[in-house]
């Protein structure tokens, strides 16, 4: 059980979305193998997290294109983990 968020992009001016720009400031990521985080993005899949609070992260997907992501958080999670979801802008300011 988790909260699942689907960000889809309307509109003619799409813009591919940048990780950065989900991490903002607060977030970090690391890429799961299956047993721990690492550098190497080509060893699993994006989890944000909050180096100062680390728990179990926010999943993060990717379209193919850049151009919608979803994420993901699994309970039971910690309130401050689903605030930094919660945190999470894509402002066309940022990307």
């Amino acid at each position: 059980m988790g909260i699942d968020i689907t960000i889809k992009q309307k509109g003619s001016t799409k813009k591919e979305i940048l990780l950065a720009t989900v991490l903002g400031e607060d977030l970090s990521v690391g890429y799961f193998d299956g047993v721990r985080l690492e550098d190497d993005e080509e060893q699993g899949y994006a989890v944000a997290y909050n180096p100062n609070l680390i728990g179990r992260g926010i999943v993060i997907y990717f379209s193919e294109d850049k151009m919608d992501i979803d994420l993901r958080i699994s309970f039971p999670t910690s309130k401050e983990e689903i605030g930094d979801l919660i945190s999470i802008r894509l402002d066309n300011k940022l990307y």
